[in-house]
């Protein structure tokens, strides 16, 4: 009966059930894919320098030494954070800037109200700093 009703469907120029949720399935995969390219904000996922233990207060009451934070001098030990973790304040940096860093450079992170539309411009990228007290 099922196969009787799909050949009249077809016949008729319709599609299935079936077919229908196969179809919005690929369309919207496939809107994503052009929403994702056509996007002015690429975002990448950075080491943590923190672990979710330690984000936790896992480690409070200890100096540690964040991933990524070794210096030439040797470890760099700052104060473990507390269960609220550090401070995190989010400002804006030069996009051209922030692709050529280098070892010794140095990013100028600046407040959102320096610019009239940070949001929509293609000069600068949201960064969100972690501040160590």
């Amino acid at each position: 009966m099922e196969r009787i009703k799909n050949y009249l469907i077809h016949l008729l120029g319709g599609f299935t059930a079936a077919e229908i949720a196969a179809r919005q399935s690929a369309g919207f995969n496939r809107g994503r894919e052009i929403g994702a390219a056509n996007a002015k904000i690429h975002y990448r996922v950075l080491p943590l320098p923190f672990t979710a233990e330690q984000l936790r207060g896992g480690s409070y009451g200890e100096f540690i030494t964040p991933v990524g934070f070794a210096t030439p001098f040797g470890e760099c030990n700052i104060p473990a954070p507390g269960q609220h973790g550090y401070e995190q304040r989010a400002y804006y940096v030069d996009k051209a800037a922030l692709n050529s860093i280098t070892v010794t450079g140095d990013l100028l992170c600046q407040h959102a109200n320096k610019f009239a539309d940070p949001a929509n411009s293609e000069h600068l990228v949201p960064v969100i700093v972690t501040v160590l007290r």
